[in-house]
């Protein structure tokens, strides 16, 4: 709590705290914490979120750490000792920062980045062998639900997050990127030891978060029979299996 308070406690109030050290006051010992504490959020969330960080700067950065510390010590919100957890409230936590006043996509754009960063922790799966559809019969295939990967997400914004994710190396004077009124969903999943993230289509991306929240595959069909041709969504779905997303296949309970 005295870590995150915003103004240091007096030396003697600090004597409860620490044990006195060698040389100096125990609020000094207790200084140490203070300073460590936002440098060390920083420097996770500058290697968890790097294009966020690139786009706000360093100074942004650490600022931005410290009232995102605060909150994690003083809220009831996920409990971590890994700092590979350390972002997991970023995103949210962003929607009411002061920096969306400028900077709107920043909430998206780490909604992104905590997806990726996720599906470099994910569990490997083996993908679905095609021949394990061919048990299916005729009947069945409108009750299907399809397992995906646990790395596998789709993040779709109203802004274009996956360009502003790509200048995450462009030196700042010279981006010129457009983002009002360029909606951009995009589909995040492990390729062998990396993390890979492409661009989808608005129905597309509609028919695999359906999916991807278990979904029946007639019923995510049906929604879309009057907005995409039926050699689409087989080309989709050819296109998901040849990416290994695809681990597991299985039938939903008729009602």
């Amino acid at each position: 709590m005295q870590i995150t308070a915003p103004r240091p406690l007096p030396s003697r109030a600090c004597d409860w705290l620490l044990a006195p050290p060698p040389g100096g006051e125990a609020a000094d010992r207790l200084a140490v914490y203070r300073d460590g504490y936002p440098t060390r959020i920083a420097e996770a969330l500058a290697e968890s979120f790097p294009a966020t960080a690139h786009l706000i700067g360093h100074g942004a950065l650490h600022a931005l750490a410290t009232r995102y510390g605060r909150k994690l010590a003083l809220g009831p919100g996920r409990h971590s000792l890994n700092l590979n957890d350390v972002g997991f409230e970023l995103p949210a936590f962003l929607h009411d920062d002061p920096l969306t006043t400028d900077l709107p996509f920043l909430p998206d754009l780490a909604e992104l980045e905590w997806r990726m960063t996720r599906a470099f922790h994910a569990r490997a799966e083996a993908p679905l062998a095609p021949e394990s559809l061919a048990t299916l019969a005729p009947e069945e295939t409108g009750d299907v639900v399809l397992r995906f990967a646990a790395s596998v997400a789709v993040v779709a914004s109203a802004w274009p997050i996956h360009a502003l994710w790509q200048a995450r190396d462009t030196p700042i004077e010279e981006i010129d990127l457009e983002v009002r009124d360029r909606p951009e969903s995009v589909l995040v999943y492990r390729d062998g030891f990396d993390v890979a993230c492409r661009l989808l289509g608005p129905l597309e991306a509609e028919c695999l978060r359906a999916l991807l929240a278990r979904a029946r595959l007639g019923d995510v069909t049906a929604a879309l029979e009057d907005r995409v041709s039926e050699e689409t969504v087989t080309a989709w779905f050819g296109r998901w299996m040849s990416l290994g997303i695809v681990v597991g296949v299985e039938l939903a309970p008729r009602c």
